[in-house]
């Protein structure tokens, strides 16, 4: 929003349903920014107009940052309502675009394991990763770095999803039996 109103401070009220729509056609198009990067070095790059994915996930969160700015300045038990208009109401974000599948082919995967890195490099360590993730049906790498040798009971690999934990009522728990191939990457078991 800093590069779409062309400074560092905007009033909530300038968030309206015409502002949206001007903004979504700005975040689809091609932009220049300038940021600093993590040197401290000011960079500025040409970006590409956001997919229909991206949008709605910018469009979502900024609608979420407008409803708690709602619910921080606005107390409706006692009538107080600093913001009163909800753009929301007229833009609707909508749910999320389907996004397409990106399973990876058998090829894929055993040109992945069979490639030929050097030992110690980070191509090495991405390779054993992707394999390790691929042998235990496709944890997330939270997952993995959580992992205790506690975890690991009678062959299996129980654990409970950081992602989705708190969402569901079996705390996302998931076992899995550990193939002999997992061995190779997980110097630990």
């Amino acid at each position: 929003m800093v590069d779409y109103f062309n400074r560092s401070a905007v009033s909530i009220k300038e968030i309206n349903s015409n502002m949206l729509i001007a903004y979504e056609r700005y975040m689809r198009s091609e932009r220049t920014m300038t940021r600093i990067n993590q040197l401290g070095n000011e960079v500025t790059t040409k970006e590409k107009g956001l997919s229909d994915s991206g949008l709605h996930n910018k469009m979502r969160d900024l609608r979420t940052l407008f409803n708690a700015a709602r619910d921080h300045y606005n107390n409706e038990d006692l009538g107080i309502y600093r913001i009163k208009h909800y753009p929301f109401k007229k833009y609707k974000v909508g749910s999320s675009p389907l996004t397409k599948k990106r399973n990876n082919t058998l090829e894929q995967v055993l040109t992945i394991r069979d490639c030929v890195t050097i030992p110690g490099s980070r191509a090495e360590l991405a390779k054993e990763l992707y394999m390790l993730s691929f042998y235990l049906c496709g944890i997330n790498a939270v997952d993995l770095y959580q992992i205790t040798e506690r975890d690991v009971r009678n062959g299996r690999l129980d654990y409970n999803r950081s992602k989705t934990q708190d969402k569901r009522k079996d705390n996302a728990f998931i076992s899995i039996k550990i193939v002999d191939e997992v061995s190779l990457y997980w110097k630990n078991i």
